[in-house]
């Protein structure tokens, strides 16, 4: 679990949030109030949703190479997200585990919904974030203490 978690407050802007995840090299990080109260999460998958465009993907089979039929169509629409509060596009209903919640459960958790990051809290207060790097890890280390 990683307990410095970077995260952002409802009023950031996806700009902000794209900044963060390219930055840290992460994939979502948890939406908060001023009392560090988990009110969302944002991903690249929610990011993903929103810039999706309808314009036919062309798949060479012979080659594997995928080509976008317009990229500037995708680019617009990042464009016209970039001053959107992170609220309006958040999940909301976000699965959370306890610190005491364990490991096998959080996995189980994460398999069932398909998502890759629980938010850890204590009170609904955000106290740390677990990854699928972070079970995988800790796994690791088990195997290693018994070998």
């Amino acid at each position: 679990m990683v307990r410095e978690v970077i995260k952002v407050g409802e009023d950031a802007t996806v700009g902000e949030v794209i900044h963060l995840l390219a930055e840290n090299k992460i994939g979502g990080l948890p939406v908060v109030n001023d009392r560090n109260e988990v009110l969302g999460i944002i991903t690249d998958g929610d990011l993903m949703k929103h810039i999706r465009t309808h314009r036919p993907m062309v798949v060479d089979v012979l080659t594997d190479i995928f080509v976008f039929a317009d990229m500037t169509q995708l680019e617009d629409k990042a464009r016209e997200l970039i001053d959107v509060p992170v609220r309006n596009i958040m999940t909301r209903r976000v699965a959370t585990a306890g610190e005491d919640t364990e490991l096998g459960m959080v996995a189980a958790l994460m398999s069932d919904r398909k998502i890759k990051k629980v938010p850890v809290v204590r009170d609904n207060v955000l106290v740390g974030l677990i990854s699928r790097g972070d079970i995988v890890r800790a796994l690791s280390q088990r195997f290693k203490e018994k070998h």
